[in-house]
């Protein structure tokens, strides 16, 4: 998209003068003459064309006006006396203005600098909570501070387009020299991809310890998708320097965490949580968000929450394969899984309407109920939300009431409609948005730093 745009404005730079050109060349070929050059002397196609391109650099001025020819070709030519310098005048803005960015981008590069790697979801949380964080921090020292931020993607994220953005490919092997990272202030590798991520993680690591005489290393994040690959370099690289992150671990951690936790929307579901300990927790969809979550539900600080469940139903169209994944993790970080707890599994998808149905035939007596719908998909999760809804208001328990219906519904980012829907229909149901949780994850992270 960008390189089309690129393609887009210099075809604009390059069409505009040569149309000048031409057009002036045409008014002089059809017998337009001006004030200051005799018939002799303006004779032939390459004196016309050489008196059009003089138009470029106020050659009007010397030239003189049209004073006959057709009257057509005096006004057209007018028209490219003015035209042309301000083609020229624009070319020589430009150009300051691009000599003035990268001056500016080259100041910012000196040094104290906050470096974000990859421009996706994760990282558009970052900028406003680093100006907060940086002007609490230099209040007293230094006043009307500009946060020096650059991001760095190879696509040029539309979301920063008020920051300094450098077009640079994260694999490159000159991006600590190019973006300056041995004098940043802090460092942020969030792209999508682990092994992008992992490997420019040990480049900053031996760049650093070649060099033991540096005064100070900066803070550098590191976001890894692979729960397998962060265990392995928690284990393994424990400086404080490095900081090692999985969006849904720290999502999940944040919200079953008042203190870290600063919505009270969340707050408040989790202690209608606390109060009911529902038996059953249903997962339509369990893959790293619903693993992650059933973990830091079980492994939570409130013992009477995780001892209430006895059954844990997933409903998932790889079902088998991602409990066996859930175990293997909960084993390798020694969280040990309750022998109590009954796991009933089902290799569907969450499109199917009569296995919905027959599971909450099957839990209508329990007192309560946790449904977490994890698809990867967010349209997706409320569409299965709102099916779950209208089957749950036909069914009551032995004693002719309705069971606690609770709902956590995974969605990416803040959506004001889906709010409106589930979060002000139904307080028993939240919208658990991981890409905006996590900047409680980095708030938290920053206030440390304080």
């Amino acid at each position: 998209m960008d390189s089309e745009v690129s393609s887009k404005g210099w075809l604009v730079r390059f069409t505009v003068p040569i149309l000048i050109v031409i057009i002036s060349t045409i008014c002089f070929q059809f017998g337009v003459n001006v004030e200051n050059i005799s018939n002799e002397d303006s004779k032939g196609i390459f004196m016309h064309i050489l008196y059009s391109l003089s138009l470029f650099t106020l050659g009007g001025v010397s030239l003189g006006v049209p004073i006959s020819g057709p009257l057509w070709g005096i006004r057209l030519l007018y028209v490219m006396y003015y035209l042309a310098p301000a083609v020229s005048l624009g070319a020589l803005v430009e150009h300051l203005f691009t000599s003035a960015r990268f001056y500016l981008r080259f100041k910012i590069l000196q040094g104290n600098h906050f470096v974000i790697i990859g421009a996706g979801r994760v990282a558009t949380q970052i900028p406003e909570i680093l100006n907060h964080f940086y002007k609490k921090k230099y209040k007293r020292t230094k006043l009307g501070i500009q946060v020096p931020i650059v991001v760095a993607d190879k696509n040029k994220g539309a979301l920063f387009s008020k920051y300094n953005i450098i077009s640079c490919n994260a694999e490159d092997a000159a991006i600590i020299k190019n973006l300056n990272l041995e004098k940043a202030n802090m460092i942020f590798i969030l792209t999508d991809n682990d092994w992008i991520n992992v490997n420019l993680f040990f480049q900053l690591k031996n760049h650093f310890l070649s060099k033991p005489n540096l005064k100070k290393i900066p803070k550098i994040f590191i976001r890894i998708k692979s729960e397998d690959i962060l265990i392995e370099l928690k284990q393994n690289h424990i400086q404080s320097q490095f900081v090692f992150f999985n969006v849904h671990i720290e999502a999940i951690e944040i919200m079953m965490n008042e203190a870290k936790m600063k919505d009270p929307i969340y707050n408040k579901w989790l202690n209608m949580i606390k109060q009911s300990c529902p038996q059953t927790i249903i997962f339509v969809g369990f893959g790293r968000f619903g693993q992650h979550t059933l973990m830091g539900y079980l492994n939570n600080n409130n013992n009477a929450l995780k001892d209430s469940v006895n059954k844990v139903i997933i409903i998932s169209p790889n079902a088998i394969n991602e409990l066996e994944h859930y175990k293997l993790l909960s084993s390798i970080q020694n969280k040990k899984i309750s022998d109590k707890i009954e796991f009933e599994l089902y290799n569907s998808s969450n499109e199917n309407i009569k296995l919905l149905n027959d599971v909450i035939i099957q839990t209508q007596n329990d007192k309560s109920v946790l449904w977490v719908l994890g698809a990867g998909i967010e349209e997706v999760n409320l569409q299965t939300s709102t099916i779950i809804n209208r089957m749950h208001e036909n069914r009551y328990t032995e004693n002719g009431v309705r069971n606690e219906l609770f709902m956590l519904i995974r969605t990416k980012t803040t959506n004001n409609s889906f709010e409106e829907i589930v979060n002000k229909k139904n307080e028993k149901h939240i919208l658990m948005p991981t890409y905006d949780i996590i900047a409680d994850y980095f708030n938290n992270k920053f206030n440390e730093m304080l």
